[in-house]
Formats: structure tokens, C-alpha cells, sequence
């Protein structure tokens, strides 16, 4: 497990490393227990601003994320169209970077 900031925007990223993990911290935060079955990434967040991602490979890993940033900006007001994508663009990039080639989770439920 390990976690991102999303600087320079309010807020973080858990990111886990398998399934167990995931369910672990969705607990933690939700309350609640979550079915992964026959999925290969998925991410949550939290009102406190923290979110949850995980993902079986880098490609998914860029998707979740990019469901990460929408909801943030959607928070923040700020269009992710604005400037041809340029703040989205750069905090993928960003957590692509922070996040490293861990995501090695084979695809078992």
C-alpha cells in the first residue's frame, strides 16, 4: 500500500495493492464491505478527500486514476477541458509517476 498526494490539490490517494487491501481500507472509510469479484481496478473516495484506488496493471491504474481526477476537479470547480486538458494531463502524469511500476496483482478473485 502506499499513498499519493494529489498536490497541488486537497486531498490523497491510498493506493492498494490487491483486492484484500482494498476491501481492508474500503472498510476502514466506508464502513462497509465491497465486492472486487470478477473486477480489475476500482476506486472510491471519501468526503474527508482521501481516495482508494486500486488496479491490476498500469492501463487500469490510468483509469482509475482518471476517475480520481474528475471527481476532484468536480470538487475544486475546475473544468478538466480548460487550457486543452493541461491540469488533467499533468496530475496523471503525476500520480502515474508517484504511483511507480508496483502494480503487479495477478487477475484471480
Amino acid at each position: 500500500m502506499k499513498t499519493i498526494t494529489l498536490r497541488p490539490y486537497p486531498g490523497k490517494v491510498i493506493l492498494c495493492a490487491t483486492k484484500k487491501e482494498y476491501r481492508r481500507e474500503h472498510k476502514k472509510l466506508f464502513g462497509d464491505s465491497i465486492s472486487l469479484k470478477g473486477k480489475f481496478g476500482r476506486c472510491d473516495g471519501h468526503k474527508n478527500g482521501t481516495f482508494i484506488v486500486w488496479a491490476v496493471d498500469q492501463a487500469r491504474l490510468a483509469h482509475e486514476f482518471g476517475h480520481v481526477i474528475f471527481t476532484l476537479f468536480g470538487l475544486c470547480g475546475i473544468n478538466p477541458a480548460d487550457s486543452q486538458g493541461e491540469g488533467f494531463c499533468y496530475l496523471l502524469s503525476q500520480m502515474l509517476l508517484d504511483a511507480g511500476n508496483d502494480i503487479k496483482t495477478p487477475i484471480i478473485d
